[in-house]
């Protein structure tokens, strides 16, 4: 997965970075400390500092917030959530990648799962910041529903991976019938989206 980075790079209007021949990719790069562009600034040095929030977060959204501050910092110097993200954080190192993860899901991936409907938000904050079950459970369903209503082609898989999160365990937040936990998870969105599950 290449991230918000990744898909966003070509759209912003900073100058390219000078990169050596034979330059590998720049998260290799970041991990090797060999960079290879002709001079390190202090933008380049945020952008590593994010590959090396993916690399041990293990994704990139609970490292939004860095994307934020970049934003701000070196792209549109559009403040967007920037201040959120610099608030919610206790230290001022942005390397203290567990209290950057806390930012990005308080500043970030909340606010784009509930208020601007991006599944895979939802699915990110059921994943990096969910503290119980529960949680898991509703942010996973509310994966699931964006995918069905938008008609993803891996609606399935996001329903069967919320249902997972629902269904597991000693504890489940459903008041299951006849059929069990599985079934009550599925009735309502077979109803409502008319699928079969």
């Amino acid at each position: 997965d290449i991230g918000d980075w990744g898909k966003a790079r070509y759209e912003c209007k900073v100058p390219a970075c000078e990169v050596d021949a034979g330059q590998p990719l720049l998260s290799e790069a970041c991990g090797s400390g060999s960079l290879g562009f002709a001079s390190l600034n202090d933008e380049t040095e945020a952008l590593c500092e994010h590959q090396h929030c993916v690399a041990d977060r293990g994704g990139d959204a609970p490292c939004t917030c860095l994307l934020e501050q970049w934003e701000y910092n070196y792209g549109s110097k559009a403040r967007g959530r920037s201040e959120c993200c610099a608030a919610a954080q206790k230290s001022s190192k942005m390397t203290d990648f567990e209290e950057v993860q806390a930012a990005s899901c308080k500043c970030t991936l909340r606010s784009d799962c509930i208020d601007l409907n991006i599944g895979e938000k939802c699915l990110a904050y059921s994943e990096y910041c969910c503290n119980d079950d529960e949680c898991k459970c509703d942010f996973a369903t509310r994966a699931c529903r964006l995918a069905l209503s938008n008609g993803d082609e891996d609606a399935d898989e996001l329903c069967a991976r919320a249902e997972n999160s629902c269904c597991t365990g000693p504890f489940t937040f459903l008041s299951y019938g006849d059929g069990g936990c599985r079934c009550d998870f599925w009735e309502p969105l077979c109803n409502e989206y008319h699928i079969s599950a």
